[in-house]
């Protein structure tokens, strides 16, 4: 029987019984249209747990331990910020994906310089529930385009003028994560400092951010499958 997932924040263990936030009663009570004795999935990193409801007031009790935490492979996406939608799409797909940090980077040509976390958190957290993973990705905090150039010595450079992933998958080398530049492009002062590293092609078509962070993060599972 598949169950359906819920993320709790909260340290679970069995026999717990504690009450959900208002919104996941909405979730369960209103969306799902459950009722009292029903069982569904409550995880969070450290493990998946059977829980049933007890009560109209949200209350549930931990049943049994399901699955316990896997440590996933560390997968960077850097990405510069972009509109709300793309956005949205590059969250959501790279939690199926396997991102576990969320990199926000400022570049010359990103016109939005901050991030809704809430909103993003969010987002992170429907997608977990459906992909029926267990490790919950971590949004950082923004950073300058010059302070990512200083810790990208191991990580992939989106970039039209890049090797092709058959060289990198040949190279057999590690790379921690990808970056995804603005959809206008870096500036050619910043183009100039990425000249030594990383860089490798997307596609031969010019792609948007979001398109393009799904290939970089698949062709970066590619090569972590390689290893």
């Amino acid at each position: 029987m598949k169950y359906k997932r819920l993320f709790i924040q909260e340290n679970l263990s069995i026999s717990q019984i504690f009450c959900l936030s208002n919104k996941d009663q909405n979730y369960l009570f209103n969306v799902l249209r459950f009722k009292i004795g029903a069982n569904f999935i409550v995880f969070n990193n450290l493990g998946e747990y059977l829980a049933e409801i007890l009560s109209n007031d949200g209350k549930i009790k931990i049943i049994s331990s399901i699955e316990k935490k896997v440590l996933a492979k560390e997968l960077f996406l850097y990405f510069a910020i972009v509109k709300p939608q793309p956005l949205k799409i590059i969250f959501r797909q790279g939690v199926e994906l396997g991102v576990t940090n969320y990199c926000p980077v400022i570049t010359e040509y990103t016109n939005i310089k901050t991030l809704n976390i809430a909103r993003y958190d969010a987002i992170i957290n429907e997608a977990l529930q459906q992909c029926s993973r267990l490790d919950k990705p971590k949004i950082e905090s923004a950073i300058s385009f010059d302070d990512f150039i200083k810790v990208a010595d191991d990580v992939l450079i989106a970039d039209k003028s890049g090797k092709s992933i058959f060289y990198y998958l040949a190279e057999r080398k590690s790379y921690r994560g990808i970056f995804i530049g603005p959809e206008g492009g870096l500036s050619d002062s910043e183009l100039k400092k990425i000249n030594h590293l990383n860089l490798i092609s997307m596609h031969q078509n010019i792609l948007r951010a979001d398109t393009a962070a799904i290939v970089g993060v698949s062709h970066l599972n590619l090569l972590y499958n390689m290893e």
